[in-house]
């Protein structure tokens, strides 16, 4: 039991850590790993340049991205983000992170861990959660419309510090700096 508590608060870290994530995204073609850090579940993160030089990230334009993760043996984790972005600000982004294993315990704790998640963002509109569970995986799907939502709302919710929202607007480049730590790459759409 005391193993399963361990777990449960390292996969909760590591989510909340993936949730700020998403509130901004950038990415190109071009990869070239600068470091590697551990952080302080033992889980060792290698830091990516995912944009060239010649990205405009104060252009406009859509960007598909994918965070490679392991979280253990038997069990596959798959994030992908789809941020749309103008003039350098984000407008929309699309996460949807899917967990997949045979094992029904670790489904439970992803789960689990996902709807305490969630719950933190309940009544703040224009930040949409959805969680799917079938068989083998569980999906956890979050959309924010940043070009509607109550900025305010959401940094007293997560915090103005390590957020991508600068003079009221959240911004790209402050996403692809994050998303860069996590290993993130992408490409324009």
């Amino acid at each position: 039991m005391k193993k399963m508590k361990i777990l449960l608060k390292k996969i909760s870290l590591f989510l909340i850590v993936f949730c700020l994530i998403l509130v901004s995204t950038g990415c190109s073609e071009e990869k070239k790993t600068e470091s590697s850090d551990t952080d302080v579940t033992g889980t060792t993160t290698v830091k990516q340049t995912i944009v060239d030089d010649s990205f405009d990230k104060n252009g406009t334009g859509m960007l598909k991205c994918n965070t490679k993760a392991e979280a253990g043996d038997g069990i596959d984790v798959d994030l992908n983000y789809s941020v749309k972005y103008k003039n350098g600000n984000i407008l929309e982004l699309i996460s949807i992170q899917k967990v997949t294993s045979d094992n029904q315990d670790s489904l439970d704790l992803y789960e689990n861990a996902y709807k305490n998640i969630a719950k933190n963002y309940d009544g703040l509109n224009y930040y949409d959660k959805n969680i799917v569970r079938d068989s083998n995986s569980v999906t956890y799907t979050i959309t924010i419309n940043y070009d509607k939502i109550d900025l305010k709302e959401l940094l007293a919710i997560e915090g103005a510090e390590d957020n991508i929202v600068k003079s009221g607007k959240a911004k790209l480049s402050l996403w692809l700096e994050l998303a860069g730590k996590m290993g993130t790459t992408c490409e324009e759409v």
